[in-house]
């Protein structure tokens, strides 16, 4: 029997309650049995009971294996990494659990164990994980609902993203030697790509014609949640592509002694040149990304357009950008100016 539709209680003229209900496209009654409407409802509970699928039962171990083997063919290595350490965090706190007997609860204690052990914003990121897994395990028939959907993130400070000036770039650019890292930095700063992005980016997907780049998902690396974007390149970036693409034109198109980049090795590499800077923010790898957008904004490219360069998906996370553009924000709000009478 399929899992009946639309079920309702109807009472005869007899006085009986029957169960009223959709089934292969059918309309089929049922009798309760009762006249009382509600000895009635208990019959409908249990009728619903028994011809709804239950979730298929399984453990969090489980989960974590096959959603592990799920990612794997579909998202970036730090993405997986993401999921696979939430999850692992989720198993050390609540334990070896069916699925099915997840609640609020749970979520609740997770939050409270790990906010005593990493920063808000790292709790909020693995509770945004959690929810897109349990998810995937509710499409899966695991779950007859997530206990992460209606999760409250943690409120966190608002602070703005550590990003580079243009005279501290300049300075960065002019202490570093190596041509290759200069080439990798001044990209990253001028289009916003990820490092896996830069290190992964091969000729076929530079378009010299239209001055764009294609970034997407490959057989040799998943990009951020398997997005697919186009990115325009600005003179300076098709400069250094050009200059490359007189060397070599095969392959990866940044290289180290003709060899695909390590990419912790060029964090570390980065990092030993912006220690050097002498700066009070902490500064990464990333920071170039937020430099990339910090510039924008400050040069007046609304947050919307910022938001599409970057590939966000949602505006929220482009908004930390917003207040360095006072100015624009003061000549907008001028635009409804008028004499009062």
């Amino acid at each position: 029997m399929n899992s009946p539709r639309n079920l309702t209680l109807f009472k005869r003229q007899t006085g009986i309650y029957y169960i009223v209900y959709d089934e292969n496209g059918k309309r089929r009654w049922k009798s309760t049995g009762t006249k009382r409407k509600n000895k009635a409802i208990k019959v409908l509970t249990n009728f619903q009971n028994l011809t709804t699928p239950q979730p298929v039962r399984r453990t969090l171990v489980e989960f974590i294996t096959e959603h592990k083997n799920y990612t794997d063919a579909l998202y970036a290595k730090k993405t997986i990494e993401l999921y696979q350490s939430s999850l692992r965090h989720l198993h050390s706190i609540v334990g070896n659990r069916f699925l099915t007997s997840l609640t609020v609860r749970e979520v609740d204690l997770f939050k409270i164990m790990r906010k005593e052990k990493v920063s808000i914003t790292t709790v909020n990121i693995e509770l945004r994980m959690l929810r897109a897994a349990f998810n995937t395990a509710l499409k899966w028939k695991y779950l007859k609902e997530n206990p992460f959907q209606g999760v409250r993130f943690l409120p966190v400070p608002d602070r703005e993203p550590p990003y580079l000036s243009k005279d501290e770039f300049n300075k960065l650019i002019s202490m570093i030697s190596e041509t290759w890292i200069k080439d990798v930095i001044i990209t990253a700063a001028m289009t916003g790509m990820r490092r896996g992005e830069i290190i992964n980016l091969r000729w076929e997907d530079v378009n010299f014609h239209t001055k764009t780049i294609i970034v997407e998902s490959s057989t040799r690396y998943k990009t951020k949640f398997g997005k697919r974007r186009v990115i325009s390149i600005n003179d300076v970036v098709y400069k250094i592509l050009c200059t490359r693409h007189n060397r070599t034109n095969k392959g990866y198109v940044f290289t180290r002694g003709g060899k695909q980049i390590n990419g912790d090795w060029l964090t570390q590499r980065l990092k030993s040149y912006l220690l050097r800077l002498n700066s009070t923010k902490k500064l990464n790898f990333h920071s170039l990304r937020h430099t990339f957008s910090s510039w924008l904004v400050q040069s007046g490219v609304s947050i919307y357009e910022v938001q599409k360069l970057l590939g966000h998906s949602d505006i929220k996370v482009t908004q930390v950008y917003a207040h360095l553009a006072p100015n624009e924000l003061h000549s907008v709000v001028s635009r409804i100016n008028f004499d009062l009478i």
